[in-house]
């Protein structure tokens, strides 16, 4: 019976997809719980899933509400629906004029993911701004584009930012660890435990997929990882990326207490990976961070600790 009322619907004219999307009212029913989240947690499929009407209904609350926070969240969402025009105007819009800096900013950075290379001569004007928290997006937002010349744009501006805390994490050269990673041959030997303490835990963060296509797959996922220790310096790693447990193999420590390597498979291909560790020097005291990197697709992302 359900297969004939598809051959049904398809005679129509009507696709399964269309007959059973969300309408308006329940659009703005989901944007608005999740605009009451006490501790939100996106994920790109979470606004992304309500359907080609999404970025219509989320415009239109962002325009109208007078809630910082909210319209904060939703500047943020938009930045999943890559190559819509509507989206694109709206975030250039916001760019120059917000009346809150972050609004600003948060515009700046969603822009990239957004438009991609056609962002970059607009997101360049914002390098020269008299605060450094906007250049910071304006870089931000370069690199989230994935293409190669608006990173080396970026990346040519962080060589000469002077002021703390605006380079973007991602380009900011590591502050490695000094002990090495060697075999434990005795308990008096702690530097390989110790290191295991310092970056143990959960952390999250971003990854950018360097040429993803906007209609099969977004440019960024989030990503998830737990890193644990077992017995002689054994390490153990959870991830995530997007909403897919990622299998892990073959996990070596880089020498010189760099990071990890490993193998994993994204978008159905094995990549070997690098995790390096990373201290940030701009900020005080220097956040723990972790480089996630792969050495076949280019694809690259920071990660911060949760705990």
């Amino acid at each position: 019976m359900f297969v004939k009322f598809l051959l049904v619907l398809t005679a129509l004219g009507v696709s399964a997809t269309s007959a059973w999307a969300y309408t308006d009212d329940e659009i703005e029913e989901h944007v608005r719980l999740k605009l009451r989240e006490m501790h939100p947690n996106d994920l790109p499929s979470e606004w992304t899933r309500l359907g080609a009407n999404a970025p219509a209904v989320i415009l239109r609350i962002a325009r109208e509400t007078d809630r910082r926070n909210h319209k904060s969240r939703l500047l943020g969402a938009l930045m999943h629906f890559q190559g819509n025009e509507d989206v694109a105007a709206y975030l250039r819009e916001q760019a120059k004029t917000a009346e809150r800096p972050a609004d600003r900013q948060i515009a700046i950075r969603s822009l990239g993911s957004v438009e991609g290379a056609r962002a970059k001569e607009f997101l360049e004007g914002f390098l020269q701004d008299p605060a450094p928290a906007v250049r910071l997006a304006a870089a931000d937002g370069l690199i989230a584009t994935g293409d190669p010349q608006s990173i080396a744009a970026a990346r040519a501006h962080a060589s000469k930012e002077k002021a703390p805390g605006a380079k973007p994490l991602s380009l900011a050269p590591p502050v490695l660890p000094v002990t090495e990673l060697r075999p434990v041959s005795s308990s008096e030997d702690r530097s390989v435990a110790d290191l295991q303490r310092a970056w143990v835990g959960s952390w999250k963060g971003m990854l950018v997929l360097p040429g993803a296509k906007a209609e099969d797959e977004p440019r960024t996922q989030k990503v998830t990882l737990t890193l644990s220790a077992g017995r002689e310096a054994e390490w153990r790693m959870e991830l995530r990326i997007g909403e897919l447990v990622v299998p892990v193999s073959e996990i070596q420590p880089i020498p010189a207490a760099k990071g990890l390597k490993f193998r994993a498979a994204l978008s159905g291909a094995s990549e070997v990976f690098q995790l390096l560790f990373h201290r940030d020097p701009s900020r005080t005291p220097a956040p723990r961070l972790l480089q996630l990197r792969s050495e076949q697709s280019g694809a690259t992302g920071l990660l911060s600790s949760t705990r």
